[in-house]
């Protein structure tokens, strides 16, 4: 379905982590995010959110409005080479670039 949508010209949002973060810390992100960009030649557009665990934190069901602030980080598109879908440690790698640029913005002080 992602992918449909990617081909349709749409925007999606993913979160490569899978889940919510129990602590604010970036978890570790899954490979699926890669795979879907290399297939459609999308880039990804990394996003750092901070303080999300305090108004939306695992186990409750409705987010806590109001009481927090969330700051939103965009950095620039990550462009992946199509040629190398296949290749398990390019994409390996990539994610560990997007991993790291996920984690400078999601410092306070990026």
């Amino acid at each position: 379905k992602a992918i449909n949508i990617l081909r349709e010209e749409k925007v999606l949002g993913i979160f490569p982590e899978g889940t919510r973060s129990s602590n604010g810390k970036l978890q570790e992100l899954k490979l699926g995010v890669i795979k879907i960009a290399m297939k459609t030649g999308v880039p990804i557009l990394p996003v750092g959110i901070i303080g999300t665990h305090k108004i939306y934190p695992r186990g409750i069901k409705f987010p806590i409005l109001f009481k927090h602030k969330i700051i939103v980080k965009y950095g620039a598109p990550q462009h992946f080479n199509k040629l190398k879908s296949k290749d398990k440690i390019y994409q390996k790698e990539e994610l560990n670039l997007l991993s790291k640029k996920i984690r400078e913005l999601s410092t306070t002080n990026a």
